[in-house]
């Protein structure tokens, strides 16, 4: 699962991760998170309302999305280390705006 990677990527200064739940009840994402030692931002989406707002339907997916909320891409299916590290870099370097 890539969680544990895109947590590791939350540690620098940018991006930031918030991962979008819409499946686990709350209290086994909690545990989830905890025994993962998780620190980002997990938001419930039950409903999908914040996933269908970026018209993602594929799960797992990744979402690029701005300080001003605009998607800049999105990447369907799980990810793995190297990749996530590629993504951070490319926006560190500006290759995503």
């Amino acid at each position: 699962m890539e969680f544990p990677a895109l947590n590791k990527a939350n540690a620098v200064e940018k991006p930031v991760v918030i991962a979008i739940n819409i499946g686990a009840d709350k209290s086994t994402l909690n545990k989830y998170i905890k025994e993962n030692n998780l620190n980002m931002e997990v938001i419930m989406d039950k409903d999908r309302t914040l996933s269908g707002a970026f018209g993602i339907s594929v799960f797992p997916t990744t979402a690029v999305i701005d300080k001003k909320g605009r998607l800049l891409g999105v990447i369907p299916g799980a990810l793995n280390d190297e990749s996530i590290e590629g993504l951070v870099k490319d926006i560190e370097a500006g290759k995503i705006k």
